[in-house]
C-alpha cells in the first residue's frame, strides 16, 4: 500500500481598513488560498510568505494561525493565517475587498469561513484582541521592530536592505535583515509570566561565556527584542557520534561554569524551578485535567498512582551534591551550531535555574542507540562533584523528572496560547509524560 503524501491548504486573511480581501470561485467566494506540499504548522515559514506574496500580487505578513485543522483521511492540513499587507493597496490583481455589511449577501465557498471572517472583523474594528495574543501577532507591529532595527543598525555603522519575516509563531518572532556585515536576525520572545527573559538572559550568558554564546548586536529589554548576527548553521540533526559527544561535553562545562553565577542570571530573567518545588508541582499537574487533555481516565489513573514515586525521587535526588544551574530548556540539535570545533548554544527562550541533568532529553529521547554512550560522556564532566557510580544512581533519578519537568514547561506555555495554535498541537504534555 502506498504511503500518502501529506500537503497543506493555507487560507489568507487579509485585513485593511476593516475590509477583507476575497476571491472568486465560480459563483462563489473565498479566502486566496496557496498549496504547500507538506505539512505545515502554526508558525509561518519563509516559503509560506513567498507563496503568499506571489498569489496576492502584494507582500504581506503573517500575523497568525485563526484556525488549524488536520484530515487524516487525507493527510491534509487546512489553516487560516490572518495577513497584514506591508503596504496600503486598494487594488489588488484578483478578488475584491469587503466590508463586515456587505459580507451578507456573499456567497461562499466553503461555508465556515463566513463566520470566522466576521469574528476576525469584528475584533479588528473594536481592537478586542485575546489577551493570549502575542504583540507581533497585532497590526501595526512589524512597521514599529522595523524602525527600530533600523535605528539600532545605522546608529552601528551597518547598511541595510529591507526587513523581511523569516518566521513567526505563537511563542516567538524572527525578522530577517540583509545588511553589507551579513543576514542579521531581529528575535521577540514571549512576555507573559514564567517565560525567562531571553534578550537580558542571552547578553549575561554571553558576557559570561562568549565562546559559547551569541552575543546580541542590540537588545530592546521592555519589548523584549534582539538582534543577532548569522552565526552559521546548526549541527545538523545527524551529527557524528563524536559531535554529539563534544556538545555533550561542551554544555556540561557550561553548566558547571555558571553554578557560581545562579544568582546573577536569576537577577538578567532566568526562571527558577528548583527540586523542592517539584513535589507539590507534580501532584498538582496530575491532577489538572486541561493539561491532561487526550488521555482516558485509565491513563490518568495510572500517572496519578505514579506520584508518590516521583516525588521521592525528586527528594532523594536533592540529597545528591549536583548544584542547582542554568538550564537550556530545550536542548536539542536545532538549537546548537558548530563554530570553529566548538558548540554554539542559542535559543534560550526556556532558560532556568533547576537540577542540570533535566536537560538531557531530547538528547535521550533522539538517540535510543547511542544514548547510554552520550549520558556517559556527559556524566563523566561531573565527577568533580559525585563519584561515577553516584552519578548514575542520580542520573537514574533525574531522568523520570526530567520528563516531568519539560511537561510543567509546556503546561505553562500552552496556558498562554490561543485555542487555534493549541490545535497545531499534539498535547505535549501528555507527549512528555508518556515518552519514556
Amino acid at each position: 500500500m502506498t504511503k500518502s503524501t501529506w500537503f497543506s491548504k493555507i487560507y489568507g486573511a487579509l485585513i485593511q481598513d476593516k475590509k477583507i480581501f476575497l476571491v472568486s470561485k465560480g459563483e462563489n467566494w473565498s479566502l486566496p488560498l496557496i498549496e504547500i506540499p507538506h505539512k505545515t504548522w502554526i508558525k509561518s515559514s519563509q516559503e509560506m510568505n513567498q507563496a503568499m506574496d506571489k498569489q496576492l500580487g502584494t507582500p504581506v505578513l503573517f500575523l497568525h494561525c485563526a484556525s488549524f485543522q488536520r484530515n487524516l483521511e487525507k493527510c491534509c492540513i487546512e489553516s487560516v493565517f490572518v495577513l497584514e499587507s506591508r503596504k496600503t493597496t486598494e487594488t489588488l490583481p484578483e478578488g475584491k475587498w469587503f466590508t463586515k455589511k456587505e459580507l451578507i449577501e456573499v456567497p461562499f465557498y466553503s461555508s465556515g469561513q463566513k463566520s470566522l471572517i466576521e469574528k476576525l472583523l469584528e475584533e479588528r474594528e473594536k481592537k478586542n484582541f485575546p489577551p493570549e495574543r502575542s504583540p507581533w501577532a497585532k497590526p501595526g507591529w512589524f512597521s514599529l521592530a522595523s524602525q527600530w532595527i533600523k535605528e539600532e543598525l545605522e546608529k552601528q555603522g551597518y547598511s541595510l536592505g529591507k526587513v523581511e519575516p523569516f518566521c513567526t509563531g505563537f511563542n516567538s518572532c524572527l525578522l530577517q535583515i540583509p545588511t553589507d556585515q551579513g543576514n542579521i536576525y531581529l528575535k521577540a520572545s514571549p512576555i507573559w509570566e514564567g517565560a525567562s527573559h531571553e534578550p537580558q538572559v542571552l547578553f549575561a550568558l554571553a558576557n559570561l561565556f562568549p565562546t559559547k554564546i551569541p552575543q546580541p548586536i542590540a537588545i530592546e529589554k521592555e519589548k523584549r527584542w534582539m538582534l543577532l548576527s548569522d552565526f552559521g548553521s546548526t549541527i545538523g540533526f545527524s551529527p557524528t557520534l563524536a559531535k554529539k559527544n563534544a556538545l555533550l561535553s561542551q554544555f556540561a562545562q557550561l553548566q558547571i561554569e555558571a553554578i557560581s553565577q545562579k544568582e546573577h542570571l536569576l537577577e538578567f530573567g532566568c526562571w527558577e524551578h528548583s527540586l523542592e518545588q517539584m513535589p507539590s508541582q507534580i501532584e498538582e499537574l496530575f491532577f489538572d485535567e486541561q493539561a491532561l487533555a487526550g488521555l482516558s481516565k485509565k491513563e490518568i489513573s495510572t500517572l496519578q498512582s505514579q506520584i508518590p514515586k516521583l516525588q521521592a525521587k525528586a527528594q532523594k535526588l536533592s540529597t545528591y551534591n549536583i548544584p542547582p544551574t542554568l538550564v537550556h530548556g530545550d536542548l536539542h540539535l536545532g538549537n546548537v551550531a558548530f563554530v570553529e570545533e566548538k558548540c554554539m548554544f542559542f535559543d534560550w527562550a526556556s532558560a532556568a535555574i533547576s537540577h542540570p541533568f533535566f536537560d538531557l532529553v531530547w538528547l535521550y529521547l533522539d538517540n535510543p542507540t547511542e544514548r547510554h554512550k552520550l549520558i556517559s560522556t556527559y556524566l563523566k564532566e561531573w565527577e568533580g562533584f559525585e563519584s561515577p557510580q553516584r552519578l548514575e544512581e542520580a542520573w537514574d533519578l533525574a531522568r523520570p523528572l526530567a520528563f516531568v519537568y519539560h511537561a510543567l514547561y509546556y503546561r505553562q506555555l500552552f496556558a498562554h496560547m490561543e485555542e487555534a495554535s493549541r490545535k497545531g498541537f499534539d498535547n505535549p504534555v501528555v507527549f512528555f509524560l508518556t515518552a519514556e
